[in-house]
């Protein structure tokens, strides 16, 4: 898988590093066992879980859109993307993952001991957690595979600072 990382993002463009390859190829090794049980993805194949959902995850790397040291919110995290992959190749940044189910919280936080990836793992619902001490705390928030544009923007705006950037994966 380490490989097959390090192919897909060259054939977008992007250089990823063998540390960064494998804490991404531990994660999915961890991922694809947890899988089972849980349901986090329909992606089982390492060549398209490369190309689908880890270099999908970095596109905003390589658009420039993350500045060095940046606070990072990943609504709606899910089964990790983008906030997983984008903290491996990005360990200056300080990245949270959001999910409003605690037991994907559970599996986020032992994904990222188990790669050895320094995240925040919050286990909310966005429409409330926007009304505390994480709204207007991000330099970048991304979201992928959460809702359509116009809900997603009342979801996630909200924890944009003035001057930050939201991030939206849409096809």
């Amino acid at each position: 898988m380490k490989n097959m990382l390090m192919e897909a993002a060259a054939r977008c463009g992007m250089e990823l590093d063998e540390r960064s390859a494998a804490q991404m190829a531990e994660f999915w090794a961890y991922l694809k066992e947890v899988n089972q049980s849980m349901n986090l993805t329909r992606v089982d194949s390492d060549a398209e879980a490369a190309e689908r959902h880890f270099v999908d995850s970095l596109a905003p790397l390589k658009a420039g859109l993350i500045p060095r040291g940046a606070r990072v919110l990943d609504v709606g995290s899910g089964a990790g993307f983008p906030g997983m992959p984008l903290a491996i190749a990005r360990p200056d940044a300080d990245v949270t993952l959001m999910d409003s189910l605690g037991k994907r919280v559970n599996f986020l936080s032992e994904a990222a001991r188990r790669a050895g990836v320094r995240v925040n793992a919050v286990h909310a619902r966005a429409e409330e957690a926007a009304r505390g001490e994480l709204r207007e705390a991000f330099d970048v928030v991304t979201a992928r595979a959460v809702a359509r544009l116009n809900v997603l923007c009342e979801l996630a705006l909200p924890f944009v600072r003035v001057g930050g950037v939201l991030v939206a994966y849409k096809g």
